[in-house]
């Protein structure tokens, strides 16, 4: 049976794929030669694998589509020429026929060049302890802030105004089923992991599809830090999913967690072991650590240093030594914690810095092992613009600051002090990372300045980068954020802009501080009317 002759609602897409630029028609047959849109043949390769060939198996099936228009399956078929290089669809109903001329231009046409558009999104809100409080934070600037567990579909920002305020402590854009974003498509509000298996193209091109499980690999947070987060590390893959097993209820997800952190504002953290001569330093002069760990354990990893034995031994005797640490009784950290703010001559070691940040420490967790964490860790306060980046199994606190922050997609934390959270002290100290650096600075992540110097990448592993983007002295101009292989979060945190909808082209939205959406894959962003300094976080991978 010829599909024209069956039903008037026939969706004819053809073209002369052997030249440079194949013409193609997507209207009812009566009218195909009043509208026309132009694909190239990379575009109608894609329609055909896409319609034919079904390169995402979980969508794009008859039955799907069908199931997606509410039709029988039997009213919506697939037709293909070969000879004639034609391909099209055809259907008995009107609305399907506009929805597959939308699917067709909206979804596919990924080459084109007059598609610059976005999706708005609304972040998930978790409302930690740590937290701030009120409207003095980036989180409370942003001007849609999402449903939280507590509050249902209830802003913070509503709550907040009737004299009910929460810790404003995370926003999260991503796909995690603890905290899923919302997608503004069209007329409908989506969960970015509903919306994400309903379009999986959205996620990125075949083989990102199928390199990262058919899901969006990471995570992407705004962090406003009132409160230290924490001592903590974070499982590689194979101690993750051996965790997930034994204790799903602690451990979540079965996946690592390395993570990205830049600063949005002054951003004090605790990561990696100091140098080793500063800990070895301290372990022979600072008399309240060596009552708490031992002379014999301290002089061990001094001598180790000294003498610099392998890294071997010497990471061995600081596994001790901080195992010793971390398992000491409430009582005597609190003791020697006094003593040791109490005492000139620590102070005059330490440095006002530093015993500052344990003095504040002490103040919130008496007795809590994780307060002397600053004698064996780094202690930096990040600039706005300055990074780390967390590889698995690397201790690190959080101390106070905002922040940016992306991550692989889950929610695993292994925490041994400061937290009033579970603790498993025995699988920290058998999992971390022992090795010291050579200097502070080497702390630091530093991005890459690309070939627009508007651009700069942070780009620690292959599945998320983070790219600053700062646009200045073009007030009133045009700048096109370039396409990138998957979908992508956009975050505004300064000047102004506008840009156009992904599903309404009419319809304009006004980017600035607070503005957040999704950019689809192999889509460029255009941006007008720009009032600078223009400042967006963009992730993807």
């Amino acid at each position: 049976m010829n599909p024209q002759e069956s039903s008037p609602f026939f969706v004819p897409i053809m073209g002369d794929c052997s030249g440079s630029q194949a013409g193609a028609m997507l209207v009812p047959e009566e009218k195909k030669k009043k509208t026309r849109t132009m694909f190239t043949n990379y575009q109608l390769s894609m329609l055909e694998t896409t319609f034919q060939q079904s390169p995402y198996p979980d969508a794009y099936t008859r039955r799907d589509l069908a199931n997606r228009l509410g039709l029988d399956e039997t009213r919506v078929q697939f037709y293909a020429d070969g000879d004639s290089q034609k391909l099209g669809i055809y259907c008995t109903d009107r609305s399907a026929l506009e929805y597959f001329r939308n699917l067709t231009i909206r979804f596919f046409n990924y080459g084109s060049t007059h598609l610059f558009e976005v999706f708005p999104v609304q972040g998930f809100v978790k409302n930690y302890h740590w937290g701030k409080v009120g409207d003095d934070s980036y989180i409370a600037k942003f001007k849609s802030v999402g449903p939280t567990k507590s509050q249902g579909n209830k802003s913070n920002m509503q709550s907040a105004q009737q004299g009910n305020p929460e810790p404003l402590a995370e926003l999260w854009f991503g796909a995690h089923p603890s905290g899923p974003s919302t997608v503004i498509a069209g007329t409908h509000s989506l969960k970015m992991d509903e919306f994400l298996a309903k379009e999986p193209e959205m996620i990125g091109a075949i083989d990102r599809y199928y390199k990262f499980n058919k899901k969006l690999p990471f995570l992407f947070k705004i962090l406003s830090i009132a409160q230290p987060l924490s001592l903590q590390a974070h499982p590689d893959k194979e101690l993750a999913q051996i965790l997930h097993k034994k204790d799903p209820k602690n451990y979540p997800d079965s996946n690592h967690k390395p993570e990205l952190a830049i600063a949005l504002t002054e951003f004090e953290v605790l990561c990696d072991f100091r140098p080793a001569n500063e800990i070895a330093h301290f372990m022979k002069t600072l008399a309240p650590l060596r009552r708490i760990i031992g002379d014999n354990n301290c002089d061990r990893y001094s001598k180790a240093v000294e003498l610099k034995e392998t890294v071997e031994k010497r990471q061995s005797a600081l596994a001790t030594c901080f195992k010793i640490l971390m398992t000491c009784d409430n009582i005597s950290v609190s003791k020697e914690t006094k003593n040791l703010i109490n005492d000139h001559a620590c102070a005059t070691l330490l440095g006002k810095d530093i015993l500052d940040l344990i003095h504040r420490l002490d103040k919130l967790y008496p007795g809590d092992p994780g307060v002397l964490a600053p004698l064996f860790l780094n202690y930096l306060k990040l600039l706005p613009g300055q990074a780390v980046y967390l590889k698995a199994n690397k201790l690190h606190a959080y101390i106070k600051g905002e922040c940016i922050e992306c991550m692989a997609c889950s929610d695993n934390v292994v925490r041994a002090g400061l937290t009033t959270k579970y603790r498993d002290v025995d699988t920290l100290i058998s999992m971390l990372d022992y090795s010291t650096v050579n200097d502070h600075k080497d702390v630091l992540f530093e991005g890459i300045k690309q070939s627009d110097p508007s651009i700069v990448s942070f780009a620690p592993t292959e599945e998320f980068k983070v790219d600053k983007i700062t646009i200045s002295h073009l007030d009133n101009s045009e700048f096109t954020l370039p396409a990138v292989p998957s979908g992508s979060f956009i975050v505004v945190f300064g000047g102004k802009a506008s840009t156009k909808d992904f599903f309404d082209v009419k319809l304009i939205h006004n980017l600035a501080l607070g503005s957040s959406g999704f950019i689809p894959p192999k889509i460029p962003l255009k941006l007008y009317k720009i009032h600078s300094p223009l400042i967006i976080y963009r992730a993807y991978c």
